[in-house]
């Protein structure tokens, strides 16, 4: 999934030879190094703090609902937040998806590429959380249409937390 984002330059010639041999990275590490540097840059340029916080999803919430804004008025920026969306919500999805995991470090939940959904945030074959899918949802529906990254990041925390009440088909 991630092997196009990310290509480095085979080295030749002497240069080469003197280099010491890297450490093999992930493609989805190198991914969630590119996201995650790339939405505290953008918070920064929206004026928001993003510190890996809870405190910071409202900030992540108002950059969505901007993107949702330009979404809508395709017109002031010639379209260009169509043909975005994907990245801006991986951007954003990534950031909610590591505030989750730094604020609830002993939850059992890291990084997964799951079939069928991507990068996301999942503990074991079980419950997963795709915040990049959110993040996305409120670029393109908004929040007033039920897409909102907070209340979904509280959702997720229960969840992580085993304060989400699992589903009894019994009804008991």
């Amino acid at each position: 999934m991630f092997g196009n984002w990310f290509r480095r330059k085979k080295e030749t010639g002497p240069e080469a030879e003197r280099t010491a041999p890297e450490t093999a990275v992930p493609e989805f590490v190198k991914f969630l190094g590119y996201c995650l540097g790339n939405a505290l840059k953008i918070g920064e340029d929206y004026g928001e703090t993003l510190d890996y916080t809870p405190a910071s999803i409202p900030a992540v919430s108002r950059i969505l609902d901007e993107y949702h804004r330009r979404y809508l008025h395709p017109e002031e920026d010639q379209g260009l937040i169509h043909n975005k969306v994907n990245a801006f919500a991986s951007i954003f999805g990534v950031y909610v998806g590591e505030t989750l995991l730094r604020t609830h470090p002993n939850s059992g939940y890291g990084w997964a590429e799951k079939e069928g959904f991507g990068l996301v945030v999942a503990k074991g074959e079980g419950y997963h959380i795709d915040a990049i899918a959110k993040a996305a949802k409120q670029i393109v529906n908004g929040r007033e249409n039920g897409d909102e990254i907070g209340s979904f990041f509280a959702v997720a925390e229960d969840l992580m937390e085993g304060r989400f009440p699992p589903t009894d088909p019994t009804g008991s």
